[in-house]
């Protein structure tokens, strides 16, 4: 502070940026120094009084406003009666006040609001034990709508403490040691969940990045009203850090029995199909929606698809044409009625079109899978397995161009250890870019001859699609090294159906198929992971 001058009963100061005249109340000036009266300038105190008013009349509109710049963003935030009410009768008869807090109250309204905030974030901490099961109840009634897509505003109500905790933090560093209980009361507050996957089957699993894959919807058991409920969370797991991750916002439709396809140019994530709930009736039925996900901000978008668009369905099979960025869909089933039309979308231009394959169709068949192969003629879609209403298969058929853009039909005929037929199995490209790897699945028509329940494998088959040739492959072993932390799943065994796998890179052997979640033996849901590793 400095003084620019003074003259009769006032003084001309300069504080902080602060420009002003203080009015001395009585007697003369003195080298001891007389009691001075601060007179706030009508446009601070209108600041203040705005700030005070807008603060308390924010309500939520369904969902918590987040702002990182300072102001209160909860209704249930106790202000300090004794700041606010002190208010001068008028410029010329001002109340007095202790000269002791005078550095206080000769601040700006930026500074004014700064330490309202700050006493927020203290009386917060304090009833911390107190609100903390309303504002939990309040929380979960909460959402956050994305494009029709909701879930729980439970990472918003964290992100806010955690703001919160950052702001005392700042206020600790200027006040001293006084702060360092709160802080660590409020730290402590913000201590998140472990973050993992429910226990599910009919999800899809697909590389991002090298290291990084997404898990998405899927089906499980709802114990609250004893049935089975389709699912719309999104998981990303890190195989460096063996650690999931949720992203905020980023659930989408609850859709299980669906596909879903990378496309690495454009880092979108194509999903397509699957069952989902109807609105109005409860009732699980299918869907030919298209969404599209943006894994550079983890943003859903449905695109404006055009052309030949095919009936919605789950349980069909999708794979990625790379040389031409289109999507082929085959197969699946719709409300109880098996398909075996295949569709093509053009990815760059969002348009389906039918395919009219030259040669005998495959049977209608859902639940089956397919592969991508590149050739030197082009790329071939491989199909094995899946069932139609009576029965499973365990034959393999090709789907590729034949010339001047149209498709064709053929079965070629294998040899070797064949599979059992099956559905409901996944299948995986190694790396030498043409031997498959089959694992899982099940045969629902068939017990298991050890017991009366369905018949669920675990084993896993090669196909050299060269020689067309079958072999065994490795046994799945569980996955250890990815489970961690008290929400690390169980070992849920070699035999599921429904789950789904990626190829990843194994600190030990090179790369390894990594199969997630299904359905186990006994109609239990697994969240655990299944390796099957191989040396390159």
């Amino acid at each position: 502070m400095s003084i620019q001058s003074v003259s009769n009963n006032e003084v001309l100061i300069d504080l902080c940026n602060f420009s002003g005249t203080l009015r001395i109340a009585a007697g003369s000036l003195s080298a001891s120094g007389v009691p001075v009266e601060d007179v706030d300038s009508p446009k601070i105190q209108q600041s203040t009084e705005d700030d005070i008013s807008d603060d308390n009349n924010i309500t939520p509109k369904g969902q918590k406003k987040l702002n990182f710049f300072g102001k209160k963003t909860t209704t249930n935030i106790n202000t300090d009666s004794s700041s606010s009410s002190e208010q001068p009768e008028s410029e010329n008869t001002p109340a007095k006040r202790n000269s002791s807090t005078e550095p206080e109250q000769l601040q700006s309204g930026k500074k004014q609001r700064t330490s309202h905030f700050d006493e927020d974030v203290i009386e917060e901490t304090k009833q911390e034990e107190v609100d903390i099961e309303n504002d939990k109840s309040q929380d979960e009634s909460l959402t956050l709508a994305t494009l029709g897509q909701t879930m729980v505003d439970e990472l918003s109500r964290d992100s806010f403490v955690q703001s919160s905790y950052n702001s005392t933090a700042s206020i600790e560093e200027e006040n001293g040691a006084k702060m360092s209980t709160i802080t660590a009361k409020a730290k402590d507050s913000t201590k998140k969940k472990e973050i993992a996957p429910s226990p599910r089957w009919g999800q899809t699993m697909t590389m991002i990045t090298d290291t990084k894959f997404i898990v998405y919807g899927g089906q499980t058991f709802d114990p609250a009203d004893d049935s089975a409920k389709p699912l719309s969370d999104l998981f990303v797991y890190c195989l460096l850090e063996n650690k999931w991750s949720k992203p905020i916002n980023c659930d989408g439709v609850a859709r299980t029995w669906h596909t879903a396809n990378f496309l690495p140019q454009r880092q979108l994530l194509l999903c397509f199909g699957g069952d989902v709930e109807d609105e109005k009736t409860g009732k699980m039925t299918s869907t030919d929606q298209v969404m599209v996900l943006d894994c550079e901000i983890f943003l859903w978008y449905p695109p404006t698809v055009s052309g030949q668009i095919p009936s919605g369905r789950s349980g069909h099979s999708a794979s990625v044409f790379e040389d031409t960025s289109e999507l082929v869909v085959f197969g699946g089933v719709k409300n109880g009625k098996w398909l075996n039309s295949a569709s093509v979308l053009d990815t760059n231009r969002w348009r389906w079109s039918t395919i009219r394959a030259v040669g005998v169709a495959p049977p209608h068949r859902s639940y089956h899978s397919s592969t991508a192969i590149k050739t030197d003629d082009g790329t071939r879609l491989v199909i094995f397995g899946g069932n139609d209403d009576s029965k499973c298969f365990n034959t393999v058929h090709l789907l590729e161009r034949v010339g001047n853009g149209k498709f064709g039909w053929s079965h070629p005929k294998c040899s070797g250890d064949l599979p059992k037929p099956r559905t409901g199995h996944t299948a995986t490209l190694l790396p030498d870019g043409h031997t498959i790897l089959i694992y899982g699945g099940w045969d629902p028509n068939t017990e298991d001859e050890n017991s009366d329940e369905d018949l669920v494998f675990g084993d896993s088959f090669l196909l050299d699609t060269k020689t067309w040739t079958w072999s065994k492959g490795p046994s799945p072993r569980f996955g250890a090294t990815y489970q961690s932390g008290k929400s690390a799943a169980k070992n849920g065994g070699r035999s599921r159906v429904g789950h789904s796998a990626v190829l990843a890179p194994c600190s030990s052997d090179g790369l390894q198929v990594l199969a997630f979640g299904g359905r186990l033996p006994g109609n239990e849901f697994a969240a655990d992971f299944q390796s099957m590793s191989f040396k390159v």
